[in-house]
């Protein structure tokens, strides 16, 4: 804020040392009436010139951010390095593990063909690329952020694992599902087309798309609708939501986590201290950057949703490699948030400890001038 306030002081300094270069006869009197009418006449031209100013000063405000980013982040590291290694291991083990087990068994699973194993070597990635998201929010200091990442792996965990439980024809239609929600969503596209500066599709393209679900139709025997339309067979209902699939696979216990989740995504109100980064403060705050407080939930739910989607992709088929690697996924992941549970409660202590001793000059010195405006009565 240092910079901007800067330039804008500037350009208002240059506009009133004008002003007095015109006006030379002003008495102190008038100053304070040439100062507010040389502001107001100069605020079209400080709109025009801010701008510029501020791109200007772009590589100071960078590098000043970047700068404390950096550092925060540094700290942060250090406060949560065991559980961060931690969860590395986890999404080490999952990605190297199921890269093999998708190569191995790739070609059998052409014979059939087996939907079901399909359908699970897209999820499987989809679930490690959202996992390291949210490695990288928290050590960026955003464990609100992570949170509402955690609820689309949530989603991931519950789709693999009843994919897994279900028979091929479920895994079809789902795999199918893409064709016709692309082809809502072309539609859509066309209807803002103008109004929301899109290209919209050609005539030829829409055509394309309708003449794909169609077929798609004739062999499912009936079209996809949105979101969990594609379980509905074998859930025998006419609508599913996420949380019939979560019912289903055992998985309904995550629904009041998965709300909790959900504030950070929506817009609805939330107090300040409801926010994850916001636990440890001593006072309420509008929270607006980086927090190194607040990692535990989301480290100890990614975990255990990365050993869920682990659990039903290399069970499908099962070898002694997936088999251990699965269970060590698992024990790892209800460690990792013993482990920052752990780290919270040793490294608040200290953090408390450096407070106090830094506030002390500040303290002291507030006391002195308390003493000093009474007189030493």
């Amino acid at each position: 804020m240092g910079i901007i306030e800067d330039e804008f002081l500037k350009t208002i300094e240059k506009e009133i040392e004008e002003a007095l270069e015109r006006h030379t006869e002003l008495i102190p009197d008038d100053l304070d009436k040439v100062t507010e009418e040389t502001i107001q006449s100069s605020l079209s031209e400080l709109i025009d010139v801010f701008p510029d100013a501020l791109e200007r000063s772009s590589t100071k405000i960078v590098q000043r951010g970047r700068r404390d980013q950096l550092g925060f982040e540094k700290r942060c590291y250090r406060r949560w390095r065991g559980a961060f290694e931690l969860y590395d291991i986890i999404l080490g083990v999952a990605t190297e593990v199921g890269e093999k087990h998708a190569q191995e068994h790739f070609e059998e699973s052409q014979v059939g063909p087996d939907y079901i194993f399909g359908a699970l070597t897209f999820l499987h990635p989809r679930m490690l690329l959202v996992a390291s998201e949210i490695g990288a929010l928290l050590r960026a200091g955003f464990p609100d952020g992570a949170l509402a990442r955690w609820r689309t792996l949530h989603e991931i965990s519950v789709v693999a694992m009843f994919i897994s439980q279900n028979d091929q024809d479920t895994a079809k239609r789902y795999l199918a599902s893409f064709q016709f929600n692309d082809h809502r969503a072309a539609l859509q596209v066309n209807e803002y087309a103008d109004r929301a500066n899109l290209t919209p599709f050609s005539p030829e393209e829409i055509a394309e798309m309708r003449a794909v679900c169609s077929a798609i139709e004739g062999d499912l025997g009936r079209a996809i609708g949105k979101d969990y339309d594609w379980a509905k067979e074998a859930l025998d209902t006419k609508h599913v939501t996420l949380f019939d699939l979560e019912k289903a696979t055992g998985l309904d216990h995550w629904r009041p986590r998965y709300r909790w989740a959900s504030q950070h995504t929506h817009a609805g109100h939330r107090p300040l201290d409801r926010l994850l980064g916001m636990v440890e403060a001593k006072r309420p705050v509008n929270l607006v950057g980086s927090s190194n407080s607040g990692f535990v939930d989301p480290l100890s739910m990614a975990g255990i949703s990365i050993a869920i989607c682990c659990t039903a992709f290399f069970g499908t088929k099962p070898t002694m490699d997936s088999v251990v690697a699965m269970k060590s996924v698992e024990v790892l992941g209800d460690r990792l948030g013993q482990v920052a549970l752990r780290l919270e409660a040793e490294t608040l202590e200290p953090h408390e400890q450096r407070r106090a001793i830094f506030g002390l000059p500040k303290r002291l010195l507030d006391w002195l001038g308390a003493l000093v405006s009474r007189g030493f009565s």
